[in-house]
């Protein structure tokens, strides 16, 4: 991973914890471009160590790095502060575009996101707004990636 980050930018510096504990040490002491979050860290776990370091470093855009990938857990890390998800079977090249999109101030979200629940939240938006009709017109010749 750390040859991997080192694409990024020749310059790169990459600080590592082993804990919960050891990432709030550092960041209570360094400043960081990015923080790159596996929830499963020693210590604190899923959203209470995503918590811990968003209410510490706000300032810090934070990828949540995880071998889970659900669409809930993907969405509540996002909706809990995280600028992105990457799931850990992520190829080398979209974890890269990733971290680059959040670094300049995106969001990163992987596909695998949008495909559970999203009709229903886009049809109850939709009907409640009132265009629910127009919708479903649209979405038999509009691609998943266009809606």
């Amino acid at each position: 991973m750390k040859y991997l980050l080192k694409s990024l930018e020749s310059k790169t510096v990459i600080t590592e914890a082993d804990s919960c504990e050891g990432a709030i040490e550092l960041l209570s002491h360094q400043n960081f471009d990015l923080i790159l979050l596996d929830l499963n860290l020693p210590g604190k776990k899923h959203m209470a160590a995503l918590a811990a370091v968003k209410n510490l470093r706000s300032d810090i855009p934070i990828v949540v790095f995880s071998g889970e990938d659900s669409p809930s857990l993907i969405r509540l890390a996002i909706d809990s502060g995280a600028m992105g998800f990457i799931p850990k079977s992520s190829s080398h090249e979209i974890l890269i575009l990733a971290m680059r999109l959040v670094l300049a101030g995106g969001v990163y979200l992987p596909s695998i996101a949008m495909q559970s629940g999203r009709n229903a939240q886009v049809e109850r938006h939709l009907d409640e707004s009132g265009y629910s009709d127009g919708f479903r017109k649209l979405e038999g010749i509009l691609s998943d990636r266009q809606l």
